[in-house]
């Protein structure tokens, strides 16, 4: 017997899980981008002395993960994917970790 944690099978739950998912994932991917220009803080890279700098566009790297995520996010939020046993499985969880990595990039904007 297997247990399964994916939730109620229900056009509804399915329906809310996908909201759920594409409202995270949009913070997710908004709030680390948007939150410094919306408080107007700046990266405080100046304070510290590292040994090595990466060059500006080294950032450039979240770009790809960001687009791959996010198609992955409105496959998963499709009418024909939103019942299907793989997006109810890793749908909750997926919410809880974009979540709480919004909650940490709003927490760490002070601090950049």
């Amino acid at each position: 017997m297997t247990h399964s944690n994916a939730g109620p099978h229900t056009p509804s739950a399915d329906r809310c899980r996908s909201i759920a998912l594409g409202a995270t994932d949009a913070a997710f991917i908004t709030v680390p981008n948007m939150g410094p220009l919306l408080v107007d803080i700046a990266e405080n890279t100046k304070r510290y002395d590292p040994a090595i700098t990466p060059p500006g566009c080294a950032s450039g790297v979240w770009a790809p993960i960001f687009a791959f995520r996010l198609a992955s996010t409105v496959q998963a939020a499709r009418t024909s994917r939103m019942a299907s046993a793989e997006t109810r499985a890793i749908g909750r969880p997926l919410v809880g970790a974009y979540a709480l990595n919004t909650v940490w990039s709003v927490a760490s904007i002070p601090q950049r």
